[in-house]
């Protein structure tokens, strides 16, 4: 199978774009990455369709003239499919229209987005980055963006109690390669998936327990405004668990935390210490946020766990901060004793590779995930915010790593819950 890459289109109104129905399947993907809309500030609205057109040889025209001589009536202006994003300040909503009648299924109202998601292939954040078009013609529902939830109205519905999960899919501050922006999508994508179900170890059912809010993607648009929306979830008294993206997220997200939680504790799973003062002349780099944290005070102690990359400058920066580092040379440490209240962040790269495929870095000789479930399970003081960072999905292997992420959420949202 080849791919030949269709049409891309920019225009400032929602007008749409007919996009002829040929091959043997459609995918429809919308720019997804909030750095990349800096652009576009003081437009009101635009609209971005991108078309890829994947042609197979036999099965390529078949179904799409079976498909209108069975139903001539939804041919023509009706193969149109819509992808809108309306740009307003600080706050992306992505929406897909496509006004087809599936004429297998009708669905009445837009519940249809939050509650059938899993089995079309939709993101839950209610910000899909990929809509696929099978060869059966499997057309969705209209559904308007305008109709969903906004970030201010999900935040409405937070208090004391709450557990809010919010997607950073920012990856611009990563050293080597980029995709760890796409991880948030797919991580609940494996949440959903039909191959597992949505209970952790001890029996708490996450899929729709009263505690837990979807936030979507938190909305931002510059690398600092992350601090700032993740401050209005933790004003309304809720805790948040964010799912990147890159591990240079945890500065902005713990600047946030250490508003309201004095004498924070870490506990960072990673393969690398994350002290650089700089990488590559950028102080907020992926490889430099735990600097950061520290030099300006955010958190009491931090202790990092599966450590096994460390260099001379960050063995120094680690003795200046008082850092307890457990290096994976010396074993799993027998005991963590940890103090409330506690900040998980938990890079994927901790994982060993052959645990883990789908990371940036590769670094051999890390936990299994069993090693690391256990050390989840074994915090036995409050965790006030977590975040699970570095999934790329880009170099994953049949979304393995991506069911790993989506075990360990639902692990931390079980801890999160229960205490």
């Amino acid at each position: 199978m080849r791919k030949v890459p269709g049409a891309i289109f920019f225009l400032r109104q929602p007008v749409g774009a007919f996009c002829p129905a040929v091959g043997y399947s459609l995918v429809y993907k919308t720019l997804y990455r909030p750095t990349h809309f800096g652009k576009f500030r003081g437009r009101k609205r635009f609209f971005v369709a991108t078309g890829y057109i994947n042609f197979r040889m036999g099965a390529m025209l078949a179904s799409f003239l079976t498909h209108i001589l069975w139903h001539p009536w939804q041919a023509g202006a009706h193969h149109l499919a819509w992808l809108f994003l309306d740009y307003e300040p600080g706050i992306h909503n992505i929406g897909v229209y496509i006004p087809v009648v599936n004429s297998r299924k009708h669905y009445k109202n837009n519940d249809y987005f939050y509650n059938d998601y899993k089995n079309n292939g939709l993101a839950p954040s209610g910000c899909p980055r990929a809509v696929r078009i099978g060869a059966n013609f499997h057309f969705y529902p209209i559904f308007n963006t305008k109709n969903m939830p906004t970030f201010q109205e999900k935040l409405k519905g937070l208090g004391p109690g709450s557990v809010a999960v919010a997607g950073i899919p920012f990856d611009e501050y990563s050293s080597y390669l980029r995709g760890a922006a796409e991880a948030p999508e797919k991580i609940w994508e494996a949440f959903y998936s039909d191959s597992a179900n949505t209970y952790a170890e001890d029996g708490t059912d996450i899929k729709d327990h009263p505690q837990v809010i979807n936030m979507g993607a938190l909305p931002f648009v510059r690398y600092q405004d992350i601090s700032d929306s993740a401050g209005r979830i933790l004003a309304t008294g809720a805790r948040l668990l964010s799912l990147g993206g890159d591990h240079s997220i945890a500065y902005p997200v713990i600047k946030a935390h250490a508003r309201y939680h004095q004498q924070l504790t870490i506990l960072q799973l990673d393969a690398h210490s994350d002290l650089y003062d700089e990488f590559e002349g950028n102080r907020y780099s992926h490889a430099c946020p735990f600097a950061r944290i520290m030099e300006e005070g955010l958190a009491r102690r931090l202790v990092q766990v599966g450590i096994r990359t460390l260099t001379a400058q960050q063995r120094q920066q680690a003795e200046r901060f008082g850092v307890e580092v457990h290096e994976m040379r010396f074993g799993l440490p027998r005991q963590l004793k940890l103090n409330g209240p506690l900040y998980l962040s938990l890079d994927m790269d901790v994982l060993d590779p052959a645990f883990a495929p789908g990371i940036s870095h590769h670094e051999p000789g890390g936990l299994s995930t069993r090693e690391v479930l256990n050390i989840i399970h074994a915090i036995d003081v409050p965790i006030i915010g977590a975040d699970i960072v570095e999934l790329n999905p880009q170099r994953d292997i049949n979304g393995m790593t991506a069911m790993v992420a989506a075990k360990f959420f639902r692990e931390i949202l079980a801890r999160m819950v229960r205490k």
